[in-house]
């Protein structure tokens, strides 16, 4: 694993050289990232997920301590974004929890604290708590692309866009008849409605609640299906399934999936002239 990522150094120390972020990165990039960001503020939430969306990577949003303990239990994740003051549990807290459960597991999952307060000792008790690093708030993009390289490695960068968008276009333009202007308003339908669909959806998993974990799907997979979107319609009818059987083994693992796919759709969905490509 990297190095610890540092924020701005105390008015009294020398601050280390920050990381080398060029324009050449983009293309040097391996992997995106699945991150879990643990943020309690909704402006601070829609920045830190817009500009780590654009480069390719995929966010679920905890908005305190014990909602990110909890999605660690039912997911996968790369690195975790730790805000330090939150309720319920704050990151301090909740990184704890984390950690004495990784005594048993065996596993180091990488956290990255962000604090308001980019004092040096504020970044020692982020470090004791068992974070790996930290950042200084507001967040910036640089900085905060910098932070995860010199956590992780190369693959805080873009990857190349997919050549292959992730709806079938021409049953999607099939659907409406060939008319793109109902095409969009669909669209933007679906832009709206598909984040809250998502967040019932990791709910009912995260609860076992398999009746509702089958209805959400299919709802979903109705809209899924409506554009196109064939690849998500399989995993949404998958978990449709599951849940429809009573099954709550493996529910997390297929939601994760879906919820890759679906992020692929939103940022097709929203790419500027989208529609021009039918």
């Amino acid at each position: 694993m990297g190095g610890a990522a540092h924020g701005p150094a105390s008015p009294t120390s020398t601050a280390a050289p920050a990381p080398l972020v060029t324009r050449h990165t983009p293309r040097e990039s391996r992997r995106p990232l699945r991150i879990l960001l643990a943020e309690d503020n909704p402006v601070n939430q829609r920045l830190a997920v817009r500009l780590l969306e654009k480069q390719g990577h995929t966010v679920v949003v905890a908005g305190d301590g014990q909602a990110a303990v909890a999605a660690v239990a039912q997911q996968h994740f790369d690195v975790v974004l730790m805000d330090v003051q939150m309720p319920v549990l704050d990151g301090l807290e909740a990184t704890a929890v984390l950690r004495a459960q990784e005594q048993t597991t065996g596993t180091h999952l990488p956290i990255l604290a962000m604090t308001a307060h980019a004092m040096q000792d504020d970044a020692e008790r982020c470090l004791a708590a068992g974070m790996d690093g930290y950042l200084a708030k507001p967040i910036k993009p640089a900085a905060l692309l910098a932070a995860l390289e010199e956590l992780l490695g190369d693959v805080a960068a873009p990857l190349p866009p997919s050549s292959v968008p992730p709806l079938d276009l021409a049953q999607a333009l099939d659907t409406v008849d060939g008319e793109k202007a109902l095409l969009e308003d669909m669209a933007a339908v679906f832009l709206t409605d598909a984040p809250a669909w998502l967040d019932k959806l990791q709910t009912a998993v995260a609860t076992g609640d398999t009746s509702q974990t089958g209805r959400l799907a299919h709802s979903l997979k109705g809209a899924v299906g409506a554009l196109g979107a064939t690849t998500a319609y399989a995993l949404a009818a998958e978990l449709e399934a599951m849940g429809q059987a009573g099954h709550p083994e493996g529910t997390a693992t297929v939601l994760g999936s879906l919820e890759d796919e679906i992020q692929k759709v939103v940022t097709f969905l929203t790419a500027p002239g989208w529609v021009d490509r039918l």
